[in-house]
């Protein structure tokens, strides 16, 4: 193939898109938003495992959701807002998701708001792939914000300290993607997806899987132009993908990313 791999556990893998409610996190009190969402992401996780999946992807805004306006989500938060919702990884919410996955032996790509003690200052919108020995294969930090003005302008992306990013981490780094026995997997976020090379430039590196870490909702996101997209996008660079979005909000779905509960 041209490309790093590691030898295949078996023939076949199942995996999951699991389009969980991301409830709203509220930046003044933000842990008990973030642990309801983690609570739920851990126990979608069991069930998954239980149905044999090797592999689950959710939806963007995982475990931190803006708040709830009218019929829609905000995240018109404030720098010193995100700061308070932003997860520190490794921290306690990713070391409860490694165990889950040491536990039950399986890849969990997930999606949040995130923020690194190497990085003081920041935040970023990531895609994390743990797997079952329980470690980080990556962080990818979201490199296209997609909606200057909607909050995700406070994020910082690859390019805004590229220099200083490839002086840490080196230029493979930029748009990771981690070899395992289950297939090469890559992640990314939302609206980097608008772009086609992006999925051109993981196939190019090696990827056989791309986890879509999808925030959005409403009829013409989930059944629209977007999910057409992304098949597109990876029929053309012949690998997988695994679309996980944040759900809609059309009356007797089974589950909406835009839930009122507190």
């Amino acid at each position: 193939h041209g490309y790093e791999m590691l030898p295949l556990q078996r023939d076949e893998i199942k995996v999951a898109a699991i389009q969980k409610v991301n409830f709203p996190v509220d930046p003044a009190d933000p842990k008990p938003g973030i642990l309801k969402n983690l609570d739920l992401m851990l126990s979608l996780t069991v069930e998954a495992a239980k149905q044999d999946c090797q592999l689950m992807a959710f939806p963007e805004f995982t475990l931190t959701m803006g708040r709830v306006e009218g019929e829609v989500f905000s995240i018109r938060w404030t720098r010193d807002e995100f700061l308070k919702v932003a997860i520190t990884v490794p921290g306690p919410e990713t070391d409860a998701i490694a165990a889950t996955a040491k536990d039950h032996r399986c890849y969990i790509c997930f999606s949040s708001y995130t923020q690194a003690p190497d990085w003081p200052g920041h935040i970023f919108n990531s895609s994390i792939l743990i797997g079952p020995a329980g470690d980080i294969l990556f962080n990818h930090w979201k490199a296209y914000i997609g909606h200057p003005g909607f909050g995700a302008s406070y994020t910082t992306t690859v390019y805004d300290v590229l220099d200083e990013f490839l002086a840490r981490y080196g230029r493979d780094a930029v748009w990771p993607v981690s070899i395992t026995p289950i297939g090469n997997i890559a992640g990314y976020v939302c609206s980097e997806g608008f772009n086609p090379e992006v999925a051109r430039i993981y196939a190019i590196k090696g990827a056989e899987i791309i986890c879509r870490n999808f925030g959005g909702g409403g009829k013409g996101l989930r059944y629209g132009r977007y999910p057409i997209l992304f098949r597109g996008d990876c029929a053309g660079s012949q690998v997988w993908g695994i679309y996980a979005n944040t759900g809609t909000l059309e009356p007797g779905d089974p589950e909406t990313s835009f839930h009122r509960s507190s």
